[in-house]
């Protein structure tokens, strides 16, 4: 039994059998670090609630191996599902991807190549070099949980310190976890594990700044290892909650355009 289980075990006991002073202690030291984390969850839940839509300007690091890459971008998100990333290279617009959660859309303008397709992690590793499904990637662009647009998110696994971290897992029923890091009461880092425990991706938060009564994180930093990736983010002053048209959210290409069904030619 891991020492966090028999902690909790020791809990149970604890109100069916008078303990020692030190494993009470223990017991007290424990339910109130849970407290914490139950609270520290629920702000960040609220603040989910709060956040409808979000731009910002951004400079965009991506390493993979021996494979760097930066560029400029703006980012506009409407949450949960609709996002898009332009990318500015030295002569402009280099890149548009767009997804509005029914499909994703991928322009090159120097080509004048639209692909398109089903929206994927893997379209938007292969484009915007972030290996997740567009509502998580929307969740860690804005500093959020993983699991931010689950109305019912499973109650708290565990909790324990790591370092200066608080951390809170939550166990899924497919055997997966999700770790959220609280460094006092901002959020540090996000953590999805596989059911064997091997970490899907880990992503940390830093820079937080006040905008509108909301701190907000300028910095994020996700590692993937199963893609030996890494990307950063380096916000400028982000803005919220500002009204999105759904036409912002969909390329249309001209006659022109040569056009490219990614699900056919994963096919």
């Amino acid at each position: 039994m891991s020492p966090l289980l028999l902690a909790m075990a020791l809990i149970g006991c604890a109100a069916q059998k008078p303990a020692p002073p030190s494993q009470a202690a223990g017991g007290e030291a424990q339910l109130a670090q849970t407290s914490e984390a139950q609270a520290l969850t629920a702000r960040l839940a609220q603040k989910a609630q709060a956040l409808s839509s979000f731009q910002t300007d951004a400079v965009m690091e991506y390493t993979q191996g021996a494979k760097r890459l930066k560029a400029r971008e703006q980012l506009t998100i409407r949450r949960p599902q609709s996002l898009r990333i332009d990318a500015y290279y030295a002569f402009g617009v280099g890149l548009v991807v767009v997804s509005d959660g029914a499909q994703i859309q991928v322009f090159e303008p120097s080509k004048n190549v639209l692909f398109y397709g089903r929206p994927s992690a893997a379209t938007l590793d292969r484009f915007a070099h972030v290996p997740l499904g567009p509502r998580k990637a929307i969740n860690l662009l804005m500093g959020l949980a993983p699991d931010s647009d689950c109305a019912t998110p499973p109650a708290l696994s565990y909790v324990r310190r790591e370092g200066t971290l608080l951390i809170a897992g939550r166990r899924w029923p497919d055997g997966s976890v999700t770790e959220l890091g609280f460094a006092g009461s901002e959020l540090a880092v996000t953590r999805e594990r596989e059911p064997d425990g091997a970490l899907r991706y880990e992503v940390g938060y830093g820079d937080y700044r006040n905008v509108g009564g909301v701190n907000f994180a300028h910095r994020i930093e996700a590692n993937f290892p199963l893609s030996g990736s890494a990307v950063k983010f380096s916000y400028k002053q982000a803005v919220f909650n500002r009204v999105f048209d759904n036409s912002l959210f969909v390329l249309l290409p001209s006659p022109a355009t040569r056009t490219i069904d990614l699900d056919y030619q994963a096919g």
